[in-house]
């Protein structure tokens, strides 16, 4: 008779969870996220969950109700506003009034951190729209970028036309060059277990010493 084998019922292979980060300064990407890496899209809208999609959405249909071009709300007003705002019926068409807020506080130097901080949004909302969504990206970096630009080109202007700091600055960052410092120890003296700088002043100053000293020698007494 022919044997019987037993095969175990396939399983399917566990899914990993996203990892991100803990936040900081440079990088608020702040928090670990148990979705299937395949459950949703790579990126875009979707590849949000659904809390933060209401959120974001209620933010942006928040912010395009203040008159542009004033400063934002004290944090604690906005997030109580934002708490009591009803949900759009398009929550990501709400996104258009997010981006330019997130991009001109970028470009005015804000870190990412006190960016989330200043608007309201907590550190896994943060970390999920920067993570998922590109055009967040792009609004963070883009606005740095837009930032650092110019204040670039104004510092160019001053340089070319004889700024001292300003031609400074553009030489010892994008030329390469370095200036010596007149204070900085020009000898090192190794006194017993210590080592003692030497600046050039001193050496001066012993120079000096020696020299009024071997003027007021009387050479006559050698003879």
């Amino acid at each position: 008779m022919p044997v019987k084998t037993q095969t175990k019922p396939r399983t399917a292979a566990k899914r990993r969870p996203v990892l991100v980060a803990e936040p900081t300064a440079e990088t608020p990407l702040a928090t670990i996220s148990a979705a299937p890496v395949a459950a949703l899209p790579l990126s875009g809208w979707g590849a949000l969950t659904v809390p933060t999609q209401a959120y974001i959405g209620k933010l942006g249909a928040y912010l395009a109700t203040l008159p542009q071009g004033k400063d934002l709300p004290r944090t604690y007003e906005m997030v109580a506003a934002i708490d009591a705002q009803d949900l759009p019926e398009n929550a990501e068409a709400a996104l258009v009034a997010v981006l330019p807020v997130i991009e001109q506080m970028s470009r005015h130097g804000v870190l990412p951190v006190h960016l989330a901080a200043r608007m309201g949004i907590d550190s896994a909302t943060w970390a999920e729209a920067y993570t998922f969504l590109p055009q967040w990206r792009q609004a963070v970096q883009g606005g740095m970028a837009r930032g650092i630009a110019a204040i670039a080109a104004r510092g160019y202007e001053l340089a070319e036309l004889g700024d001292a700091p300003s031609v400074r600055a553009f030489l010892s960052t994008r030329g390469g060059f370095t200036t010596r410092d007149s204070r900085a120890p020009a000898v090192i003296v190794n006194v017993g277990s210590q080592i003692s700088p030497v600046s050039i002043d001193e050496i001066d100053a012993m120079s000096q010493r020696q020299a009024s000293i071997l003027e007021d020698v009387d050479y006559s007494i050698l003879n």
